[in-house]
């Protein structure tokens, strides 16, 4: 709560002092001339314009911390998206009022329709009109992890190589938490914590899968043939049965062998945000069970 109250009051502040020192400004410019009469209007615009602007940036942040005390952080993120939406049109017609244009002409007018259009199609109003139509129609919302495949730069995008002696799928795509959805961009944060932003525009056109609340995670495991395979199976799916998170029944075969050795694939499913973690956790359980039993067969 002392944070909270020390955010408002410094965002407060900001507003005080801007809107202070914005006065200040335009009546040095009326007592002075600092700009001439016919520039005066431009300097009033960006005034207003720096004010709204700094002043929906406040409103907007504040706006999705409430909501989302009532809402989920989806629905509040949506909610603020519109709200800014709103603020910047807002502050588009202000600047047109104080420049003098008349609005209702402009908005009204086929030059002003085909201006807006033309831009959507250019790169200057695509991501904003990518960014609302992710908002409407919400292939997925802020939260969820995701997983990115798009023509436009798929290759450079971060993929998981497969682990030694493993064969785990190599997609080019980049998988990640959807944290923020603004007019222009889509942001996600991976595994390793890499914050990421993708035009909205790209995020359109991209192939999207969704994770489900469920990973699948599995482990192989090389051992040698004189270790029966009967004798550790069941202790092994009992081992990842009672992993923290653990759903369904584990599963436990022989992968692949050789003249030597074979291996042992164990898999499960596990309600986790963090695949490598449980895989991890269960390579430690797999070293500290199946390692004595090698040695003492080795020894005999």
């Amino acid at each position: 709560m002392k944070t909270a109250n020390a955010m408002f009051l410094v965002s407060a502040g900001i507003i005080v002092t801007l809107f202070a020192t914005l006065v200040i400004l335009s009546q040095l410019n009326d007592y002075m001339d600092v700009f001439p009469a016919r520039y005066s209007s431009y300097f009033y615009a960006l005034v207003v314009a720096l004010f709204l602007y700094v002043l929906i940036r406040i409103i907007t942040r504040y706006l999705k911390d409430f909501l989302s005390k009532f809402m989920s952080p989806a629905k509040a993120h949506s909610l603020s998206f519109i709200a800014s939406l709103v603020g910047y049109f807002t502050l588009t017609v202000s600047v047109f009022y104080t420049i003098g244009i008349n609005v209702s002409t402009v908005i009204l007018g086929s030059a002003f329709i085909s201006l807006i259009l033309g831009l959507a199609a250019q790169s200057v109003l695509a991501n904003t009109f990518a960014g609302l139509m992710l908002i409407l129609a919400r292939p997925f919302s802020v939260g969820q992890r995701i997983s990115v495949l798009t023509w436009q730069y798929g290759f450079l995008l971060s993929s998981y190589a497969p682990k030694y002696f493993s064969k785990d799928k190599i997609t080019p795509s980049y998988s990640g938490k959807v944290t923020y959805i603004s007019l222009n961009y889509t942001t996600l944060e991976d595994s390793y914590g890499n914050v990421v932003r993708i035009p909205n525009n790209v995020m359109i056109q991209a192939s999207i899968t969704l994770s489900t609340e469920h990973q699948a995670v599995q482990v192989r495991y090389e051992v040698p043939k004189t270790l029966k395979f009967e004798d550790v199976e069941e202790h092994l799916k009992t081992m990842i049965e009672k992993l923290d998170n653990c759903v369904g029944e584990p599963e436990a075969r022989i992968d692949e062998t050789s003249m030597t050795s074979y291996v042992i694939l164990v898999r499960s499913w596990f309600r986790t945000e963090n695949p490598e973690e449980v895989r991890s956790t269960i390579l430690k359980s797999m070293i500290a069970y199946l390692n004595p039993l090698v040695s003492k067969l080795g020894n005999q």
